[in-house]
């Protein structure tokens, strides 16, 4: 469609395109400014600065702590062939003894030691025995007395204590044997079980207590009088209940609501009255109508701004920068296959340079080779760290 429209006469041709440029060329020609002379005989002062040549960087090496104490720790472990002369040049042995070779000089010495005297041990038993309350004591006793009239106890000869005990000590004093008197266990069973017989007993007495209050018969007491029953007096009346309505926000809006469409209805009816009411225009007195010529001016055609146009000049800059875009990837490629074939060619020379074959130099066998000791450390081995070690220290923790 933008084909049949007409060109505007503001858009140059190409053919008035070239022709500026070539006429701003002409007027715009590159001229270059004279050489100072003085830049030729400075030394760096004018024109070009002169930069001084940097020396090269030469390599230091790292002055660690690590490694001087690694060096002082392998002269001790390792002392070198004159510390070790030295050493043997100051070692001086000492005068021997001669009563060393006729005999022993050393005859150990046997202390006498003292027989073991037996010694009774020192049991709970006797300590609860002779710390027991007197309370417990009394009690102890009546109750053996009782066990002893429902059951009695048959005739039997006792044995006499063993020695280290108190029987022992008086048998010792008196010179006559003491028998065992038997003694009651001290049961905190029995204890318990006396406190709960109590407190059964207790609960059983409240128990027949209670029971005893409730068969005791109460009567209702006698009316005031006998002759006349007596008749409670009649309630005063009371006002009915008058339900008072609910006061809801809806019911307030709902009749809001219906008051405005209320009115908006009114009005509408109002309108519609209005409008159907007739109310016919003026008669027309005057002459006959005349056209009159208007004052508005002639349109004049303005040519269209097509955005295609300016579309077009883009599109020509933008083909213009990517060919020049291109051109410039393909010399750098150029350039790298150039700068990689010359490189292959150089590794080719000096690698051909290297399989020139030189001979070594015949040895010397006036000097002898002595084999020297290594410097390098022994393996000190070590224990692996296994895992079943940690487990056992946590076992060990957990006992």
């Amino acid at each position: 469609m933008t084909s049949k429209r007409a060109r505007p006469s503001h858009v140059k041709s190409q053919q008035q395109i070239e022709a500026e440029e070539l006429e701003r060329l002409r007027k715009e020609q590159f001229k270059a400014k004279p050489l100072d002379v003085r830049v030729l005989t400075s030394s760096g002062q004018l024109g070009v600065p002169k930069v001084e040549k940097a020396k090269p960087t030469e390599p230091q090496p790292f002055n660690l702590r690590s490694d001087s104490r690694a060096k002082v720790r392998y002269s001790h472990e390792h002392p070198s062939m004159e510390q070790a002369a030295a050493a043997a040049a100051k070692f001086k042995a000492q005068p021997l003894n001669r009563s060393i070779l006729d005999g022993p000089t050393f005859k150990p010495q046997r202390e006498r030691q003292e027989i073991t005297v037996p010694k009774s041990p020192l049991l709970r038993t006797k300590l609860r025995s002779h710390t027991a309350a007197p309370q417990a004591e009394e009690l102890r006793r009546s109750r053996t007395i009782s066990s002893s009239r429902e059951r009695p106890l048959s005739a039997s000869t006792d044995r006499p204590l063993s020695g280290g005990s108190k029987g022992a000590a008086v048998a010792a004093a008196t010179g006559k044997p003491v028998t065992t008197n038997p003694q009651p266990f001290q049961l905190k069973t029995e204890a318990r079980g006396a406190l709960h017989q109590d407190e059964m007993a207790a609960k059983l007495a409240a128990e027949e207590a209670r029971a005893r209050r409730l068969r005791r018969v109460t009567a209702r007491p006698l009316p005031v009088t006998i002759d006349v029953p007596a008749v409670p007096q009649k309630p005063e009346p009371k006002p009915l209940t008058l339900p008072d309505p609910f006061e809801l926000k809806s019911l307030a809006r709902h009749e809001t609501f219906e008051e405005k469409r209320r009115r908006q209805l009114q009005e509408e009816e109002e309108a519609a009255r209005r409008a159907a009411e007739f109310k016919a225009r003026p008669m027309h007195l005057g002459g006959p109508f005349a056209v009159h010529e208007s004052e508005v001016p002639l349109t004049v055609p303005v040519d269209p701004h097509l955005a295609t146009e300016e579309r077009a000049v883009e599109r020509h800059d933008f083909d213009a920068h990517v060919t020049e875009k291109i051109r410039r990837e393909e010399e750098e490629k150029k350039r790298r296959e150039e700068l990689k074939r010359k490189q292959e060619e150089e590794a080719t020379r000096e690698y051909r340079k290297k399989l020139r074959f030189s001979a070594r130099p015949m040895p010397n066998f006036e000097q002898p080779y002595f084999a020297m000791p290594s410097d390098k450390p022994l393996t000190n081995p070590k224990t692996p760290n296994f895992a079943s070690k940690k487990i056992k220290k946590a076992a060990r923790r957990d006992w």
